[in-house]
């Protein structure tokens, strides 16, 4: 959503070969209801839009129940640090600075739709397995009970994400044993446990940086690592993009 046809078009031609379906919209008040009718999985929103500009938007998309749970990154001109910690105030997810490189959007796009997708994933799964009957003893019972245990194993993770962790410990805590515990963690997750705390503390991470001006050294070591030369090497395996680089939008 964007008053700039310009920086749509670009957008759009970026993005096409992603794979991505993109709706535009130039009028606020037209991205209000075209939001809420399409359900997208992310808006880029920009601040100077007739009708609406995007801070008014953002407020009338965040107070609706049909459209408070899309994340929201401004993408804007409008440099000032006042305006970026309103846009972060109002429930924005990201804040990006124009003239823009298209690879940077789409690492924090990236970013953001993964981790929607993880919370809708857990979400799914806390509501089937708090429906289980516990006092059933079928087959049905045992695997929710593993996969009820590998919840309490990754949110035990996302509260300790800065310790050294060990398999054999973490597998007494589920009750179970190691190689148990990465199997029924894969089937859960999709990934090993340590592949998947690996991802957790790369998310952290770049909510840290773009929420915080907390040094790169220190988030580093909030989410686990010790040396600052590894934390560049996997945020840029992973992200496409260095820590410094996806910090300086927000600076």
């Amino acid at each position: 959503m964007d008053d700039e046809p310009l920086y749509l078009d670009i957008l759009v031609d970026a993005f096409s070969d992603y794979g991505f379906d993109l709706k535009t919209e130039l009028d606020g008040k037209e991205a209000v209801c075209r939001a809420k009718e399409m359900q997208p999985d992310l808006i880029l929103l920009d601040i100077m839009m007739p009708g609406l500009n995007g801070f008014e938007v953002c407020v009338q998309l965040k107070a609706d129940p049909l459209s408070s749970h899309i994340p929201i990154i401004f993408l804007s001109g409008l440099t000032d640090i006042e305006q970026k910690l309103r846009a972060f105030q109002l429930g924005a997810v990201d804040y990006i600075t124009k003239p823009f490189d298209c690879r940077e959007v789409l690492a924090r796009i990236n970013i953001h739709l993964d981790h929607r997708q993880q919370c809708q994933q857990l979400r799914k799964r806390l509501e089937v397995y708090e429906n289980v009957d516990w006092a059933d003893s079928s087959l049905e019972y045992l695997q929710a009970k593993r996969a009820k245990n590998m919840l309490r194993v990754a949110q035990y993770l996302r509260q300790h994400l800065d310790a050294n962790h060990c398999l054999d410990q973490l597998a007494n805590f589920a009750a179970t044993n190691r190689t148990t515990l990465n199997r029924d963690f894969h089937q859960v997750y999709g990934m090993s446990v340590f592949d998947w705390l690996k991802e957790q503390r790369l998310l952290q991470a770049a909510e840290l940086l773009s929420t915080t001006k907390l040094s790169i050294l220190d988030i580093a070591q909030h989410v686990g690592y010790a040396c600052h030369a590894s934390f560049s090497k996997a945020f840029h395996q992973r992200f496409n993009i260095s820590p410094r680089e996806y910090r300086a939008p927000h600076s």
